[in-house]
């Protein structure tokens, strides 16, 4: 599966996502070093991302509602950036990301909202494309090509100044 090439396929994979029975939720944001942390509701996780201001500065989060979850924990990550290798995911592979928090010039240091999900299975994990404002600033996080997949992040990697580029760790995931 071509990953990079699935992700430019937005109209392809707005409808696909909604007939999978995820819908969005809420938008929330923008964050940045100034505002608060940005959280979804509960059973509602980080579907979309868009970045606007230098550097990535504000953040958006777009959040997709998901049924039959059974959730668990929660509890933000540590910080990171670009310096020291900028990856960060959820500690283990049935928590995923349900909110952000920024701190520092220009959103510098990222942290990860993560919720455990204690009925989900793993089916396929890939890495995004790269999410900055020069990009456009706007990224899904939906990577299938069918009705019915259904995704979640549990990481983010930084890089460039300022942690400038995002892509996040998205699995297929099914529930029992």
């Amino acid at each position: 599966m071509n990953l990079k090439r699935l992700i430019t396929r937005t109209g392809i994979v707005a409808i696909a996502a909604a007939a999978a029975g995820t819908v969005l939720a809420s938008s929330v944001g923008p964050i940045s070093e100034e505002t608060p942390p940005a959280t979804c509701d509960p059973g509602s996780f980080v579907g979309e991302i868009q970045c606007t201001g230098r550097f990535c500065d504000k953040i958006k989060i777009g959040c997709k509602k998901y049924r039959g979850m059974k959730l668990g924990s929660a509890f933000w990550t540590q910080w990171i950036s670009e310096e020291r290798g900028g990856v960060r995911n959820c500690p283990s592979s049935h928590h995923y990301v349900a909110g952000l928090a920024c701190k520092g010039r220009y959103c510098d240091k990222v942290s990860l909202y993560c919720v455990q999900v204690a009925n989900a299975n793993n089916l396929n994990c890939g890495m995004t494309s790269r999410v900055s404002e020069e990009r456009g600033g706007r990224l899904s996080l939906f990577l299938g090509d069918k009705a019915g997949q259904q995704f979640l992040a549990n990481g983010i990697k930084c890089s460039g100044r300022y942690c400038d580029n995002k892509a996040f760790r998205v699995c297929e995931v099914s529930f029992r």
